[in-house]
């Protein structure tokens, strides 16, 4: 019912939702729902928006013009917003955009006791592996929670955390992520830009997805290859068959026309000749 109304009026209902609004124009079009969205006043717009799904919070973004976008980015605040022009700077098919941005992140030069301060206050950016970096969000290390909490509070994180850290370009493809033979240790992967910083992680939830994705896709692809291929030799057959139809058809016609050539030959002739 949303999608066939006005953006405005579209905007004045959803403002007037208690609770969820997000997960009401979840159910839209992404490229109304941005309409919607761009219509509403800079705090209730910036509410919706962190009510959806990240996913979905990104497809309508892509569908905003830039000034929109940039209205948005500075309702949200530079913290949210951030990670976001981040993702957005990826084609959607690459560990860049697939990633999920909001993971705490832990200094190499803490100790673990700080570590595990700062895990205590953000357990919503926690995940089981703690990733560690350098004062230029560099991946400089990895270490898991466990590890972390069984070591002494006095401990240097970086003597705790492993420095060999398998990563993801941000500019990887879906068919290599999911190829990717690092899944087979770990249930998440940390995503680098080419200056090797830290950007974000893609869960085992996610590559299952994209797993899903590039299957069907090939699926898809192999369909029409094989109809193309059929094609090919319908045509390949065809243009070999047609010579030998050819050859048949004019032989044919030769055959047909022969005898009225002769029937013309002789009514054409002088009669002198046949009286010889």
């Amino acid at each position: 019912m949303l999608e066939h109304l006005p953006p405005k009026e579209q905007a004045r209902l959803i403002a007037e939702l208690p609770v969820g609004a997000g997960k009401v124009i979840e159910h839209m079009a992404p490229v109304t729902s941005a309409r919607c969205v761009v219509s509403l006043d800079g705090d209730t717009a910036a509410k919706v928006v962190r009510g959806l799904s990240l996913d979905y919070r990104l497809a309508v973004l892509r569908c905003m013009q830039h000034s929109d976008r940039e209205r948005m980015f500075l309702a949200l605040g530079a913290s949210e917003a951030e990670p976001l022009r981040t993702l957005l700077r990826y084609r959607d098919d690459t560990a860049g955009a697939l990633m999920d941005p909001y993971v705490l992140t832990f200094p190499d030069d803490i100790t673990v006791g700080e570590a595990l301060r700062r895990a205590r206050a953000s357990t919503q950016a926690l995940l089981y592996y703690l990733y560690v970096t350098d004062r230029e969000q560099k991946l400089v290390g990895v270490a898991t929670l466990r590890e972390v909490m069984q070591s002494r509070a006095s401990d240097a994180l970086s003597s705790v955390m492993r420095r060999e850290v398998a990563r993801l370009p941000a500019a990887m493809r879906s068919d290599d992520i999911v190829k990717n033979p690092h899944w087979r240790d770990f249930h998440a992967l940390p995503v680098v830009d080419e200056k090797d910083r830290f950007l974000g992680v893609i869960r085992h939830e996610t590559l299952r997805r994209v797993e899903h994705e590039v299957v069907q896709n090939s699926q898809q692809g192999s369909a029409v290859d094989t109809l193309l291929a059929l094609g090919e030799l319908y045509w390949i057959g065809l243009s070999s068959i047609m010579p030998g139809v050819t050859t048949k058809i004019e032989r044919s016609q030769e055959e047909h026309s022969e005898p009225e050539n002769k029937d013309y030959g002789e009514q054409s002739r002088p009669r002198g000749d046949t009286a010889d």
